[in-house]
């Protein structure tokens, strides 16, 4: 999928959201960057969807060119796996 990614952050309080958020579903995220500028990223969710990311600066600094595309669990493994791979997870 070829899109503009448009950077936002968000402050968010806890305990002004309006309904428990233990109820919803939790997926398990583990990524790695392969190149810094431009941006190639792998992700994988919940280890049952994995993606590569390609994000390319714009004339805009909040904007981004993104490419994305699925890719096979072996390929996220020995991409994952390499020694120069930062990993980090979130949930």
């Amino acid at each position: 999928m070829n899109n503009l990614e448009i950077e936002r952050k968000f402050l968010v309080d806890v305990n002004k959201v309006p309904y428990d958020l233990t109820s919803l579903e939790k997926k398990e995220i583990e990524q790695g960057y392969i190149l810094h500028n431009p941006a190639v990223r792998i992700r994988s969710i919940s280890n049952s969807e994995y993606y590569m990311t390609f994000k390319s600066n714009t004339d805009n600094r909040l904007v981004r060119n993104e490419i994305e595309f699925r890719i096979s669990k072996e390929a996220y493994s020995k991409l994952i796996n390499r020694d120069d791979i930062n990993k980090i997870r979130k949930n």
